[in-house]
């Protein structure tokens, strides 16, 4: 299956449960109202059923959202959409990629030797990556190479986008080191896609 393909089969999903949440949201006071029932707790109820669609909805379009805007030396990640972050990272600061698997869905580690202005990007000695053994060997394999203070940005949100994304990191981050997990992702989406 092509990786565009995929994207739009996700789009068509995403688009068919918003929908249906839409749906349930705008019937469920409206079948309450011709049913010509008053009585408060049935109110207080569905008051609390909506609030959850709500929350349902936005932590979908949330898990949903990721653009990036590819610029000559480099490129603006954004994403989310409850805590939108938007994200500058300099190609030539790239100084390793990791991926992180989790289920069916990847997330995307970024180190950088320049600091990206947001509260989600650390510095790496604040964390330990002692259990993830391949994520360990790229961090020490980095600090022996740069000697300045490295920060880190994983991207989380985007569901197929992702792999577009991290094929373009790939093949434009010519300085960074990349472990074997994110060339391991590489591969399995340029077989399948």
């Amino acid at each position: 299956m092509d990786i565009n393909k995929a994207i739009r089969k996700q789009n068509r999903s995403f688009k068919i449960f918003m929908l249906t949440i839409c749906f349930i949201f705008f019937m469920n006071p409206l079948i309450l109202y011709l049913s010509q029932i008053r009585n408060i707790i049935l109110i207080i109820i569905l008051g609390i059923i909506e609030i959850l669609i709500v929350i349902v909805a936005s932590v979908a379009i949330n898990n949903q959202r990721l653009d990036y805007d590819i610029k000559n030396d480099y490129i603006i990640i954004k994403s989310g959409f409850i805590k939108r972050e938007k994200a500058i990272v300099f190609l030539e600061s790239v100084c390793g990629i990791h991926v992180y698997k989790s289920n069916d869905d990847i997330k995307i580690i970024i180190f950088t030797t320049r600091k990206i202005p947001l509260k989600s990007c650390r510095v790496l000695g604040e964390v330990k990556f002692k259990k993830n053994k391949d994520l360990y060997n790229l961090v020490d394999r980095m600090v022996r190479k740069n000697k300045e203070k490295i920060y880190f940005y994983t991207v989380k949100t985007g569901g197929y986008k992702k792999y577009l994304l991290l094929d373009y990191l790939y093949k434009n981050c010519i300085y960074s080191i990349v472990s074997a997990s994110a060339i391991e992702e590489i591969k399995r989406y340029r077989e399948e896609y």
